[in-house]
């Protein structure tokens, strides 16, 4: 006899066949008991009378069936899917031990094939993000030879030269310094020798002659600039001869073609100097001679640097 407890049980019989009881909700003797019925052969329920007892814990369900004949059989579910298979997963297994217990080799039970869950389809393969490199700015220190050319005089020089630009633009700075030897001028008995030496800063403009995809390509650099300028005088050949230095302003401006491989590269450089002030140099005798305001700079040489914001 069922202790009291049993009394709340929810029970479920099916005439002389297996008697479901249980307090548990998931799942319930009910769903057990109909898959019971589906599965076990009809043959048997003339020849058994058994109990069965589903004791559910957080991790499985235990089948307790009791049976006349056989005694006590225990049999444990593992509680994986839903209330549903859990429910199917118990019958199959008490259909399984009755017909264990009381079937013979005509009785067969045909067990529900497991559900088969194929596995997710793969994910779409992800196309690599490719990083385009920083751009970095444009930058060379340039050397070169210089000729002046002024009132009819040629005098050699140097010339010094740092460009600058930013990251993927054209327009940078530019800082030059240019020197000249001595050029002359014949006054009265004697002649004045003088020179400029001019510092600039200013605004130069890139122009590539092709496309910029395309690496080492000749480039020209327009720039202008305003110019300050040491100028040096000194007076040879008089009975008193003297020395000046002076300052002087102008504007400059021009075109470089530079023609780089890698990182470096020659060039050549046609710039245009015009001189604000007007310089004079005064003899002994008071005549004078007026220094040249207009030059006329060409020059060849040496760059190194980077040409390119892209690597």
């Amino acid at each position: 006899m069922l202790p009291l407890s049993a009394i709340i049980l929810t029970v479920l019989s099916f005439g002389s066949g297996i008697e479901v009881v249980g307090s548990g909700s998931c799942p319930t003797p009910e769903a057990v008991a109909g898959h019971v019925v589906q599965i076990l052969p009809t043959e048997l329920w003339t020849r058994i009378s058994d109990q069965v007892e589903l004791v559910e814990t957080e991790q499985e369900i235990q089948v307790v069936l009791h049976s006349a004949d056989a005694g006590e059989v225990k049999r444990s579910i593992a509680r994986q899917g839903s209330c549903d298979d859990l429910a199917l997963a118990v019958a199959i297994s008490i259909a399984a031990a009755e017909t264990d217990l009381h079937g013979d080799e005509s009785d067969s039970v045909e067990l529900a094939k497991p559900r088969v869950v194929a596995p997710p389809p793969p994910p779409p393969p992800v196309a690599p993000v490719v990083v385009p490199p920083k751009p970095k700015p444009m930058f060379d220190f340039a050397l070169g030879a210089l000729a002046t050319f002024a009132d009819k005089s040629i005098a050699p020089g140097g010339a010094l030269t740092v460009e600058a630009l930013a990251p993927r633009a054209l327009v940078g700075g530019r800082f030059a310094f240019t020197g000249s030897g001595l050029r002359s001028i014949h006054l009265g008995g004697g002649r004045f020798d003088w020179t400029r030496l001019a510092f600039s800063f200013g605004p130069v403009y890139r122009v590539f002659l092709r496309s910029r995809a395309k690496p080492f390509l000749p480039f020209i650099d327009l720039h202008l600039e305003p110019l300050i300028a040491l100028v040096l005088v000194q007076g040879a050949g008089f009975a008193i001869n003297r020395s000046e230095i002076g300052v002087d302003a102008g504007v400059g401006g021009g075109i470089r073609l530079v023609t780089p491989f890698r990182w470096i590269a020659p060039f050549l450089d046609l710039s245009f100097d015009g001189w604000l002030r007007k310089q004079e140099a005064i003899s002994v005798d008071g005549s004078t001679a007026t220094l040249p305001q207009f030059e006329v700079i060409l020059s060849l040489g040496v760059t190194v640097g980077r040409f390119r914001s892209n690597p």
